[in-house]
């Protein structure tokens, strides 16, 4: 028999291997997966899958796992939620958690994990246009003429509860509810029967759950993205490219404006004429809420390792190839240029015109005149030049001191890259 993946639940995290059972199928390989029988609804959604239904809970891995080995001698378990020592005997490898979340992970114990960056899509192919309509007059969303746009709220979760859910409703409609028709995410026959109004609505606000996975399907969808954090890092669902704004739950408080100022400036923000993707370590950086699909501030948590959990540092500092894997994942083509620039630095449009890869120092703008700082603040090359120069950077962390900056113009001119300065400034 061909090969069986074991993912008995729960729903996020059926969907987050269901990419790769995707690629598999375009491949000429239809997979199998077993899942419990609760979550079973879930891949009526899909065409590329042949289910096998577990009927029992979704934590019995042991049990499941004994029956999938009756049918298949090829089978793959990808599971976490279940008891320590069940995940440790059946999962490829007899460390879980290496992987810096529970959804890379998953793609790890598969052997897949090197295909994460590549951003394969979450597909529903069997959607239902009858219960989608059904859903979406049910909650008054099929209306003719001028209407606010829609922001929908996910606020509730029951393996991944958000302590703070009902503050951060009550701050959002006191903030946007005269701008926008604020709806708390009904419940759907089928869970994917949500993605009907996820296509109508201008954002999504969602704590670490289910609808939170779902809005992978819908790649162009802004989600500000509220991600659990207890007992660490791993736990919390990993940062997907359509995140506008990230957060972890513990960090929700002391960023709860920053939230809101990022919503409002989201539209403002969304076109801009360059074809960049501009990343920089927002970690001590307060305006970063202008975020668009262009700009990728990299904020607390994103990485899902810092110098915060690998070092000690209190200043809890991203890694420069994490950031630079991120800015991979939301750059689209592989001549897209991808900037990586420090907090305050302005870029000329006069670079427009220059080919990549290049670099700058800084000149200081202040009141007293502008001034040369030896410390390079922009990097520019394409996403084809940045996945080759990875392997031969340093793993270094993206912080204040400067000598991942060195280090980084060090490989550039290696590789001929430009001096460019002059054509970014940074405000002091």
């Amino acid at each position: 028999m061909s090969k069986l993946w074991v993912q008995l639940g729960r729903a996020g995290d059926i969907m987050n291997i269901l990419p790769l059972l995707w690629k598999d199928a375009q491949q000429g390989e239809k997979p199998r997966l077993m899942v419990a029988a609760e979550y079973a609804p879930l891949l009526d959604g899909v065409s590329y899958v042949d289910r096998a239904i577990y009927n029992g809970p979704h934590y019995e891995l042991d049990k499941a796992v004994a029956l999938a080995r009756e049918t298949s001698k090829d089978v793959v378990v990808t599971q976490f939620n279940s008891a320590r020592q069940h995940v440790e005997a059946f999962t490829r490898s007899q460390k879980p958690g290496t992987a810096t979340s529970f959804q890379k992970d998953s793609w790890r114990v598969a052997g897949r994990l090197g295909e994460w960056d590549k951003c394969y899509p979450l597909i529903f192919d069997r959607r239902d246009k009858a219960r989608e309509e059904k859903l979406l007059r049910s909650n008054g969303l099929i209306v003719q003429g001028k209407k606010k746009p829609l922001m929908v709220l996910s606020v509730k979760g029951q393996s991944s509860p958000f302590p703070h859910a009902d503050l951060l409703r009550e701050l959002v409609t006191l903030k946007f509810g005269g701008a926008y028709n604020i709806l708390e995410l009904p419940q759907a026959e089928r869970l994917y029967d949500l993605l009907a109004i996820y296509e109508r609505a201008a954002l999504l606000i969602a704590i670490d759950s289910a609808p939170l996975h779902l809005a992978w399907a819908c790649r162009q969808f802004p989600v500000f993205a509220l991600t659990q954090d207890k007992p660490s890092l791993w736990h919390g669902s990993s940062w997907r490219p359509n995140h506008l704004w990230y957060c972890r739950y513990h960090d929700w408080p002391e960023r709860a404006v920053e939230m809101l100022a990022a919503i409002a400036n989201m539209e403002t923000m969304r076109i801009t004429a360059r074809p960049f993707v501009t990343a920089w370590s927002a970690y001590n950086d307060k305006t970063h809420y202008k975020a668009c699909p262009q700009a990728l501030p990299v904020a607390t948590g994103s990485c899902g390792r810092d110098s915060g959990n690998q070092l000690k540092d209190e200043k809890r500092h991203p890694f420069l190839k994490d950031v630079l894997r991120m800015a991979m994942q939301r750059a689209t083509a592989g001549d897209q240029q991808i900037s990586l620039a420090v907090p305050g630095v302005n870029i000329s449009p006069k670079v427009d015109v220059i080919l990549p890869p290049y670099f700058a120092y800084r000149i200081e703008k202040n009141v007293d005149g502008d001034r040369f700082v030896p410390i390079v603040d922009l990097f520019t090359a394409t996403k084809a030049w940045w996945k080759d120069a990875l392997p031969e950077i340093p793993d270094f962390v993206l912080n204040d001191d400067g000598l991942w900056s060195e280090g980084l113009r060090m490989i550039f001119q290696k590789r001929g890259a430009k001096d460019v300065t002059g054509a970014a400034t940074f405000i002091k």
